[in-house]
């Protein structure tokens, strides 16, 4: 019997990519879409093609298209006599009864089914003010602070003392960087950029959070790039984005968070063996 977390990264990874490409166009064909008494628009050789049918070949080829356009919907037209031409001859010379071509067939059914029991879920269960809203504080709202600080990086703890001392004995910083650093922001006083506690190195972090605004850490700090002198120059808290100018990822991040969820309770209740794997 299959363990659940031996495989369940892999198939996440899969389900993910199909809940990405495939949910949206599949949710608006069902929920907008019906095959009765669905359009006509072409017919080849005594079968025909609905609007629909022309619209699901246009999704499943990752396009979009508006078929009030006229130009636009000859185009796709053209395209799809052609697929089904091809189609046709292949089921008049028994290519479909291939044992290839019918497990292709079976595993394009095996998707489409699954395509449309998330498109389904999602359409059953909307992602919420409330959960956007939620989704929005958690990650983007309430995500702590920047750091400026300036750096002198030199090639061993002595020389990094040294310059502490200096600092001790009322030298300054700035004056101190430009003459004793060995990176390319001496020029700048040993400035850096803007930066997160994670962006940063670990000892490199331990020693700006324990640092006041204004001064220098009092000891010197190392990390793989050398030997470091650091001064905090400033802090802000980070400032989140506009909800609605990241609404749309949020919503996915959340549909795919229900995907993951309603894939986990399958793969609970399945019975899953594999051949050669044991307990």
């Amino acid at each position: 019997m299959l363990k659940p977390e031996k495989f369940r990264q892999g198939r996440r990874a899969v389900l993910f990519a199909a809940a990405l490409f495939s949910i949206i166009p599949l949710a608006v064909t069902a929920e907008e879409s019906t095959s009765d008494g669905d359009t006509v628009v072409v017919t080849v050789n005594g079968r025909g093609i609905s609007q629909t049918e022309l619209l699901l070949f246009a999704h499943s080829e990752n396009r979009s298209v508006d078929l009030a356009d006229p130009q636009a919907q000859a185009l796709l037209i053209q395209e799809y006599i052609g697929r089904e031409l091809f189609s046709q001859d292949a089921v008049a010379r028994k290519m479909d009864k291939l044992a290839m071509v019918k497990l292709s067939i079976e595993n394009q059914r095996r998707r489409v089914l699954a395509d449309a029991v998330i498109a389904q879920l999602l359409i059953d269960t909307p992602v919420s003010e409330d959960q956007i809203t939620t989704f929005y504080r958690d990650k983007f709202v309430n995500r702590g602070k920047e750091y400026k600080t300036s750096n002198i990086l030199v090639d061993s703890e002595k020389r990094a003392k040294a310059i502490i001392a200096e600092l001790d004995g009322g030298a300054d910083f700035t004056l101190l960087a430009n003459r004793s650093a060995a990176d390319s922001e001496a020029v700048n006083g040993g400035a850096l950029e803007w930066m997160r506690l994670t962006s940063m190195p670990e000892s490199y972090a331990k020693a700006v959070l324990a640092t006041k605004v204004g001064a220098y850490h009092n000891s010197a700090v190392q990390t793989k790039f050398g030997w470091h002198v650091i001064k905090v120059d400033e802090t802000r808290k980070i400032e989140p984005p506009p909800l609605q100018s990241i609404r749309a990822q949020i919503v996915t991040a959340l549909q795919q968070e229900q995907v993951m969820a309603y894939h986990s309770k399958l793969f609970e209740k399945a019975k899953i063996e594999v051949a050669g794997e044991t307990e």
